[in-house]
């Protein structure tokens, strides 16, 4: 049994899988056994382990965590009967996060009239660490973080009209590392449509996964052997370590890898040969994403600004002198922040919708702008923070005011609305026609407010000369 939260049902820290424990550690979700009785849904969840330490990390209230955490909330309108679902992913870097933190309660998104699923799934090492041993031969090696999620949409397929929703109209959302997750499951070479038909990509770049699975059995090994457990078969070794050594360990390999199985090709390539006609998909990026991330790094000048902007010019084969010289005015640290937020999340967007639409299938591309005025950390609109305002419980963050404002409300309405009429019919109801991606027409959403806008000029066309750069 669950309870009642803002006028809508929540059935909260359900399990969807076989708490994944001694010899269950780093294997494939298995399962869930069942119970007998009733279960009591009543208590929000516990985390996922993780390192709970850094400037994202920082910002957000989450529950204390538990090695049995494959769990998942599910919130659901009081009169639901085939209504459509909506299944979220959280963000993090896949080393943080939680489903159930109080950022993502969803009795404002639920009371659109959709049933939302929020998935927590494993991280870190416990996630991701590329262990040949514990793929037992026939599941993914390095995705096992990706495999929770897999299993939770199975879930959400088997089980989902007990609580009102439709299992055949499905969108998958997420933001930055949940945004990635959604992109992961684009990726993946199944029947198209078989768990999901929509999906959601916020800061989610451009979906071009590249991790060598090499690279991540050796970053693995080498995690391994700082812990003790250096042989050629580290898994029994691994199992029998307690949850806080594992996370004290340095460097733990994190992220998703094209594995050979799961995962061959990342969701661009399959975009670029067509292979996404059957998903709708929204993609998008914030304007200040990267404000974030660079709290305290000092650009005080050009040579510091192209020092600064090397290691993200060197991985994309750009010269940063070059790059810098693309920067709009305004001071060294907001260009930086500029020309990294182009680099890593709004150029890889529009890469992305415009592969879709140009392999056939159906993209439409936002840039979210709109700042509030009680905003105390001075970073614009930056890296997530839409979700305040896209699920409406500022208290999830640290320092916000608890109290949203009367404007703050109606930009966090008109996001809800955009997600959720696209989640029940594929088409977004927006206050103009929001067309499918055209790279040549005035196809971008910007949302600065509660009645946005379509416009063409994005990023000041810093996108096109970055690419010629390459």
């Amino acid at each position: 049994h669950g309870t009642t939260i803002g006028g809508v049902r929540a059935f909260l820290a359900v399990p969807y899988a076989a708490p994944p424990v001694g010899e269950l550690r780093f294997r494939a979700p298995r399962p869930h056994p069942g119970w007998d009785g009733e279960f009591d849904a009543t208590a929000r969840g516990a985390s996922c382990p993780q390192v709970t330490e850094g400037v994202v990390s920082g910002f957000t209230v989450l529950p204390e965590p538990d090695e049995d955490c494959l769990t998942l909330d599910v919130w659901a309108p009081p009169d639901a009967t085939d209504a459509p679902v909506m299944v979220w992913f959280h963000g993090g870097g896949f080393t943080s996060g939680s489903a159930h933190q109080p950022l993502y309660d969803g009795d404002l998104v639920a009371g659109e009239g959709v049933v939302l699923v929020s998935v927590n799934y494993r991280l870190g090492a416990l996630g991701f660490a590329a262990l040949d041993e514990a793929a037992d031969g026939d599941a993914a090696v390095g995705n096992t973080g990706i495999l929770d999620q897999r299993r939770a949409l199975q879930w959400v397929h088997d089980n989902i009209a007990a609580f009102g929703g439709d299992p055949a109209r499905v969108t998958i959302f997420g933001e930055s590392a949940g945004g990635f997750s959604v992109c992961a499951h684009l990726g993946i070479d199944d029947e198209p449509g078989s768990l999901f038909t929509g999906a959601i990509i916020q800061s989610g770049a451009g979906c071009r996964q590249d991790g060598d699975p090499d690279e991540a059995r050796a970053a693995t090994a080498a995690w391994a052997a700082s812990l003790g457990c250096a042989t050629p078969t580290p898994l029994a070794c691994l199992q029998q370590l307690d949850v806080d050594t594992l996370l004290a360990a340095a460097d733990p390999p994190s992220g998703v890898v094209l594995d050979g199985k799961l995962l061959a090709r990342n969701a661009h390539d399959r975009a670029v040969a067509g292979e996404l006609t059957s998903v709708s998909i929204i993609t998008g990026s914030n304007l200040d994403e990267w404000t974030l991330f660079s709290i305290g790094t000092p650009v005080e000048d050009e040579a510091g600004l192209v020092e600064a902007l090397g290691p993200f010019a060197a991985a994309r084969g750009l010269d940063p002198a070059e790059v810098a010289a693309l920067a709009p005015g305004g001071s060294p640290k907001e260009r930086f922040d500029t020309l990294v937020t182009d680099l890593v999340f709004a150029c890889p967007a529009l890469d992305f919708a415009a592969a879709v639409t140009a392999g056939g299938g159906t993209a439409r591309h936002y840039e979210f702008r709109y700042t509030s005025a009680d905003d105390p950390f001075g970073l614009g609109a930056t890296h997530g923070s839409e979700l305040v305002f896209l699920f409406g419980h500022p208290e999830g963050i640290r320092g916000l005011p608890t109290e949203i404002s009367d404007a703050d409300a109606a930009v966090g309405a008109t996001l809800r609305h955009l997600w959720t009429s696209f989640a029940t019919s594929g088409e977004p109801d927006a206050a103009v026609d929001w067309p499918v991606f055209d790279p040549a027409g005035s196809t971008t959403l910007v949302i600065d407010g509660p009645e946005p806008h379509l416009t063409g000029e994005i990023r000041e066309g810093r996108c096109a000369r970055l690419a010629a750069l390459g």
